[in-house]
């Protein structure tokens, strides 16, 4: 009992010092550096960027990992699906943004359960990050909204509405450079453009060359490419996957069960 003690003692000195061997646990979108800390892994990190994004662009944790099903990405197992669990918890990994948050959990009754009565730990700085961390707030906020909770007058609990992304472009378009999805903005003038996130996020030195495209150009390209007479959110959701922006400001349109349509405008 003593030497359990003393075990005990002994790792959470080693986390109030932050010489914890935890801290520099791999996790998905880093790698080992040769003195054991942490670097970002660049094509791994694209994913988390990926993941973030088209999920403050209102897709569900199914429709991200379906995605990223479809695409062929490996899982951060290695497996070929994704699931609901692995995207949420990529989401809610303080890693993203250079932190390092030790004693999570700790062992009750010989099982490991969430951390609710110890001390907990956090590290800052600890490696470079992935996602800022006006991102992974914003990403906090969001899963904690479509969360919420309702009491009904039974004294049970049930989630108060369903969620529903807000655009039907959310998620769609996407950057030929470099993948990632392309968020919707307005402009002080009330403009609504669409803009690639990485770039925005990131600067030309992670995307280069995507251009920004009105709002009314993309509805344009898709009353013709889909030959609807006005802009249609039904049709749009039921017929298209997604919609790559190319460079030099053309659109080219994947439909679910339909041939590439390309278009320049």
């Amino acid at each position: 009992m003593f030497r359990n003690e003393l075990i005990k003692a002994g790792i959470q000195k080693s986390f109030e010092t932050g010489t914890s061997k935890i801290a520099d646990r791999i996790c998905y979108g880093y790698s080992k550096t040769s003195d054991g800390g942490l670097t970002i892994n660049k094509k791994e990190a694209q994913i988390v960027l990926f993941i973030f994004d088209r999920y403050l662009s209102g897709e569900s944790l199914g429709k991200i990992a379906d995605t990223l099903t479809e695409k062929k990405v490996a899982s951060p197992s290695g497996k070929d699906k994704w699931s609901r669990k692995v995207v949420d918890g990529l989401l809610s990994n303080e890693k993203y943004v250079g932190q390092v948050l030790l004693q999570k959990t700790i062992i009750q009754d010989d099982q490991q359960v969430k951390n609710n009565i110890d001390s907990r730990y956090l590290l800052t700085d600890h490696h470079p990050a992935i996602i800022s961390k006006d991102i992974f707030d914003a990403v906090q906020a969001e899963k904690a909204r479509r969360s919420n909770l309702k009491t009904t007058e039974s004294g049970s609990q049930r989630k108060a509405t369903k969620y529903n992304s807000g655009n039907v472009l959310s998620g769609l378009l996407i950057c030929e450079e470099c993948g990632s999805p392309y968020r919707r903005i307005t402009r002080s003038g009330g403009e609504v453009v669409w803009r690639c996130a990485n770039r925005v996020e990131h600067g030309k030195a992670y995307c280069k060359d995507s251009v920004t495209v009105t709002d009314e150009a993309v509805k344009e390209y898709m009353c013709g490419a889909l030959d609807m007479p006005g802009f249609d959110e039904q049709t749009v959701r039921n017929s298209v996957n997604f919609i790559t922006v190319r460079h030099e400001g053309s659109f080219e349109i994947t439909c679910k069960k339909e041939p590439v349509l390309s278009m320049t405008l």
